[in-house]
């Protein structure tokens, strides 16, 4: 579902852009690649107690669907550079036509995470919560913490964390790929993204009810970060017009 629907808004975005379809296709497979290895190792580091001194565990630990999304994002940003020399793009340009896709990509795994039961939100008694039936990961671990009794037709109610989520991967789809056509300068719709993106995540994150720690701590320094980087280039842009990189109101003032 993620592949579907990430890979059918980048394909979109990219053929939009004037990219050929073999730039198209490879920015896909660098980025698929990319967003898995990144996901797995955040989460390998993040789980590393259990697997550190058994083989076995650490096999298991590969081989499990389970992943931290921000760290195939992260690991994706990285790569961007060398994808961009690889298809023969500049890469601010390239980076700010395909990031709008991480919001589809974003709510095709949510809306797996939420069919599946996994990724789930702390009890609740808001009018949307939401009940999980037995076999599923929010099943269990009510279970074993008391919340419900064995036998249970459902778990009690919880935030639909997951869904959530797809809201934001949905919003910053609609926002980003509307904005590139007026953004100020190359790499605004990147610099866009890692600010709503980590912010709502470290947000959001407070509603899990089996806390990722090590991920919320690097959401949070990554949303602190992208900030910075945001309020820097805004003062250069405003500072130093004769460098600008954005034609907006301010640097035509300036000028």
């Amino acid at each position: 579902m993620a592949a579907v629907m990430g890979g059918g808004a980048l394909l979109w975005l990219t053929r939009r852009s004037g990219y050929n379809l073999r730039q198209s296709a490879a920015i896909f497979g660098y980025l698929a690649l990319a967003l898995l290895v990144g996901s797995k190792v955040l989460y390998l580091a993040e789980s590393w107690p259990q697997w550190l001194h058994s083989s076995p565990e650490l096999g298991e630990a590969i081989l499990s669907p389970r992943m931290r999304i921000p760290g195939g994002l992260l690991l994706a940003i990285a790569a961007g550079p060398w994808i961009a020399r690889r298809i023969g793009v500049r890469f601010l340009t390239y980076a700010d036509t395909v990031v709008p896709a991480a919001g589809m990509l974003l709510v095709g795994i949510r809306v797996g995470c939420f069919l599946e039961g996994c990724c789930y939100g702390t009890p609740s008694v808001v009018p949307w919560a939401v009940q999980f039936p037995p076999a599923t990961d929010v099943y269990r671990w009510q279970l074993a913490h008391g919340l419900i009794q064995p036998g249970a037709a459902s778990t009690c109610s919880v935030h639909p964390l997951q869904l959530y989520f797809g809201a934001v991967g949905l919003l910053l789809f609609a926002v980003l790929s509307s904005y590139t056509r007026r953004k100020r300068y190359d790499g605004e719709v990147l610099i866009l993204f890692s600010i709503l993106y980590f912010w709502s995540t470290w947000f959001l994150e407070w509603l899990r009810a089996l806390p990722h720690d090590a991920t919320h701590q690097l959401v949070l320094v990554c949303a602190v970060l992208s900030t910075v980087v945001a309020l820097a280039v805004r003062a250069s842009v405003v500072l130093n017009p004769a460098k600008g990189i954005a034609p907006d109101s301010a640097v035509r003032r300036l000028r």
